[in-house]
């Protein structure tokens, strides 16, 4: 008697006709209904903010975010050009230029946290 490697002989698939079928993989108009409701709904970052005050116009504005964004990518390209440029392991012992950059991130980082 050979074991046969295939679990599902035609006689086998021919009983099974008659069962539901349960699909491994979601439904795709559920999951395209539910990615639709998410893109419609309002960022909700902003209702955890004040209504008055300074720090919540700055936040709110798009200026703001821009410059956040923009510092947020630079920040990742100086990190790229620092980790093969510098040699040292302490930022005390690297040169001023990178000691400056890395301060002047820092600062903005500190600055946007407060804000």
């Amino acid at each position: 008697h050979r074991l046969n490697p295939w679990p599902i002989t035609p006689t086998r698939l021919n009983s099974m006709a008659g069962t539901p079928r349960v699909s491994l993989l979601p439904d795709a108009e559920n999951i395209k209904n539910k990615v639709r409701e998410a893109l419609m709904k309002p960022d909700g970052t902003t209702d955890y903010y004040r209504k008055d005050g300074i720090c919540q116009a700055i936040a709110r504005s798009l200026w703001y975010e821009n410059l956040t964004l923009c510092v947020i990518a630079l920040n990742t390209v100086w990190l790229a050009f620092e980790a093969d440029w510098n040699n040292q392991a302490l930022l005390v012992n690297a040169d001023e230029l990178t000691q400056s950059v890395e301060h002047l991130f820092a600062i903005f980082y500190t600055i946007d946290w407060f804000v």
